[in-house]
């Protein structure tokens, strides 16, 4: 209604529709509190909403109740406005600018929509009359009550509202969320971020910056002990000692590439794929669900925070979100473990020795490959395989100050890097990184146009697919080899792996709506805005979103450091139980004495073959001088 003694074109809003409020806002929880903050007149306009040359005036009672209060109460509040600024949206013909056919456009479709579902609920209210005998206003009646509705006009009001609400997101991320839109061609703010406070879309942290995805790929070597706690005295089997040997076989063959390796080897589902894991981000490190293990997400963390030889990626690492603290960093190894690219033949060589007539069957901590598989590979850090010369895939790298020949992806300097998990995804990993969010020439602190091989971030995780428009294409209107067409042989997956892009950039934000209101809040066309009286609601308003937002980043850091934390605990209790593991003399003192078939062939033996400073445990484990091996057990 007007309201009287008002401005021409001025009315005067008593109440919002209850079909709008009920179920979405208990408002009553306002007035309960006994804590309240300033009360404000009923009368006395806080804020107001203009369109079309009419302005739409509410008080304090209009939007809250009887009562304004305190900040502990500012979500209801903030969730009271984002609806008025949803409402807003929907009376301007175009509120993201020229050409985007959004707001005002889509009301016909809406209140089409809206049309519909009321009919689908008589329709319902009749059916349910004759199944329950009741009468069907009755019915409908229960119907508007379960929406929180009066009548039929609040009903289709509702569901107006619902249907902007889901129309509002979709233009939203139209706009902010897709490369191909009208508005900034070829870029993507939630994606992307943004660098410029000057910009349109102000100085946002996207994508990139919080969730910092990688694309990696990975093999997976099972092995028989599952248990994560056997750090010295762990086992493997003669046929893990073979799959291991026929992986790095084909790691080291310069005609195969990893992918290719993963295929024809791994035990993990994404061998149908080459074992491309997709993308691999922050969330996967914290979150529970899709959760990766410590040993994995963190040790490809543990590269790029403190070995990789790149001082331009340690750098930017140092200042992004998957950069720990510094008493976790110190905590870390100041380098990586080495595997003997040698050692995997000589495990496979010696994969069946358990024993001889003379010595008899001894305790699997003596095999041969369980001494090697604790020396080298039994090991929950992170670990890189090293040849003895810059050959083949085995490239030259200085990490930690130190030159290593470390074994790479085929035609990469990308290292293939090595961990033993435990638990529920145990086994041997073999990683390698196909791209870094931090590698690239650009700008420091610009992710998204780091580039590498002609190929941006942002181009390289595009949500288009080949042959869709938004697709990056090189100067000859080529497509660029992105992560959506990296695996050339499944082009049926492109749109998939476009998609998959989109929605982890869609839901990446969880707190998205207060992004949505300080961006529409005072959009041009139609003015939403509060009074000067209104000024501490605003403030309010805005002061919790800013203390939200930090909170959940203090309550991520925290999660963060918990999860570092944890990894260290491991690490060093694996360092402690280290001085446990047997020798790799006593592997070849046990190998020789294997082929003994008689006492008199034992006796003769030279053990001078092998190196003095096994001698002892060589006398330990055969008992000779009437002593126990250092796991208890005699072995005679």
């Amino acid at each position: 209604m007007f309201e009287k003694g008002g401005r021409k074109g001025s009315m005067k809003k008593s109440k919002l529709s209850a079909g709008i409020i009920s179920g979405l806002l208990a408002v009553g929880a306002l007035a309960a509190c006994s804590n309240k903050g300033p009360e404000y007149n009923s009368k006395g306009v806080i804020l107001t909403y203009e369109v079309n040359g009419q302005k739409v005036e509410y008080t304090a009672d209009d939007l809250f109740g009887e009562t304004i209060v305190n900040p502990e109460h500012a979500e209801e509040m903030f969730n009271q406005v984002y609806k008025l600024v949803v409402r807003n949206y929907f009376t301007i013909a175009n509120p993201d600018g020229a050409g985007t056919n959004t707001g005002l456009n889509q009301m016909e479709e809406i209140n089409s929509v809206a049309d519909k579902n009321v009919q689908i609920d008589k329709d319902t209210a009749k059916k349910n009359s004759k199944t329950n005998n009741t009468s069907e206003k009755a019915e409908f009646e229960s119907i508007l009550q379960s929406k929180g509705c009066e009548n039929e006009k609040e009903l289709r009001e509702y569901y107006v509202f619902e249907e902007q609400q889901t129309k509002f997101k979709e233009n939203f991320y139209k706009i902010y969320a897709d490369e191909a839109n009208t508005k900034w061609p070829d870029f993507n703010l939630l994606r992307d971020g943004s660098s410029s406070d000057s910009e349109e879309e102000k100085k946002y942290a996207g994508y990139f910056e919080t969730k910092v995805p990688y694309h990696i790929s990975h093999i997976l070597v099972n092995v028989e002990d599952s248990a994560s706690n056997n750090y010295w005295n762990g086992t493997i089997s003669a046929e893990n000692v073979e799959h291991l040997k026929r992986v790095v076989d084909g790691l080291k063959d310069t005609t195969k590439s990893f992918g290719t390796v993963a295929a024809d080897e791994s035990d993990d589902g994404s061998k149908s794929v080459f074992g491309d894991l997709g993308i691999v981000d922050k969330d996967k490190a914290t979150e529970e669900s899709d959760k990766f293990v410590k040993e994995f997400i963190l040790g490809l963390y543990t590269y790029d925070n403190k070995y990789n030889p790149d001082d331009t990626v340690r750098a930017r690492v140092s200042h992004s979100n998957i950069h720990p603290s510094t008493t976790i960093l110190n905590g870390l190894a100041d380098k990586p473990n080495y595997i003997p690219v040698g050692i995997f033949d000589e495990l496979y060589e010696n994969r069946e020795v358990e024993g001889s007539l003379v010595i008899g069957t001894s305790s699997a901590n003596f095999y041969p490959r369980n001494i090697g598989y604790n020396q080298y590979l039994n090991n929950h850090g992170l670990s890189l395989i090293e040849g003895t010369a810059e050959e083949g895939n085995f490239k030259k790298l200085t990490i930690a100050g130190e030159d290593h020949f470390v074994l790479c992806a085929r035609g990469t300097s990308n290292p293939i890097l090595v961990t033993r998990a435990g638990a529920s995804y145990q086994g041997i990993h073999f990683i390698v990184v196909n791209r870094s969010p931090f590698e690239g020439t650009g700008t420091d602190g610009l992710m998204r146009d780091y580039t590498v091989n002609g190929v941006k971030l942002s181009q390289y995780y595009t949500t288009k697919y080949p042959g869709q428009t938004g697709y990056p294409v090189d100067a000859d209107k080529k497509p660029l080899q992105t992560y959506v067409n990296t695996i050339d042989s499944l082009t049926s997956k492109y749109k998939e792996r476009a998609e998959k892009v989109a929605e982890e950039v869609k839901s990446f934000d969880t707190n998205i709506e207060r992004v949505i209101y300080q961006k529409y809040m005072n959009i041009d066309g139609g003015k939403l805005q509060f009074t000067e009286a209104g000024k501490k609601v605003e403030e309010t308003i805005n002061k919790w979103i800013a203390r939200s937002a930090q909170e959940k980043s203090n309550s991520t850091f925290d999660s963060w450091e918990e999860y570092w934390g944890e990894y260290i605990d491991m690490l060093n209790m694996q360092k402690e139980q280290s001085t446990k593991k047997l020798p790799k003399g006593c592997a070849v003192a046990f190998t020789l004495a294997s082929k003994a078939k008689r006492q008199s062939e034992l006796d003769a033996i030279d053990f001078s073959t092998v190196d003095s400073s096994f001698e002892s445990h060589f006398d330990e484990l055969f008992n000779q001088i009437g002593g126990a091996c250092n796991d208890g057990e005699t072995h005679k």
